[in-house]
């Protein structure tokens, strides 16, 4: 029997993939760098959790879907409803 979740594939670079990295490389630097008030560590905890976040997504899209124009959409939707919801959070 064929087991359709973790079918022989390879993991493709997406949309998603190139924003958690870059997400990361920002967080490394904000933590070695954190700044006069100390505002790169609260940065460097949130960016970690949403690329990690995007990077599960990513990872489970690619193992359920195999069509690379879906995969990309469902992470470019994901990514700016992090964004809208964290950006509405934040300016209150």
């Amino acid at each position: 029997m064929k087991n359709i979740i973790f079918t022989e594939k390879k993991y493709r670079s997406t949309f998603g993939n190139i924003v958690s990295l870059l997400a990361i490389v920002i967080s490394i630097y904000n933590f070695i760098y954190p700044g006069t008030e100390g505002w790169g560590w609260l940065i460097c905890i949130n960016l970690c959790f949403y690329a990690i976040l995007i990077l599960c997504v990513d990872f489970i899209f690619q193992k359920l879907y195999h069509n690379y124009i879906i995969i990309n959409s469902i992470e470019i939707l994901a990514i700016i409803i992090i964004y809208k919801l964290n950006y509405l959070t934040t300016t209150d």
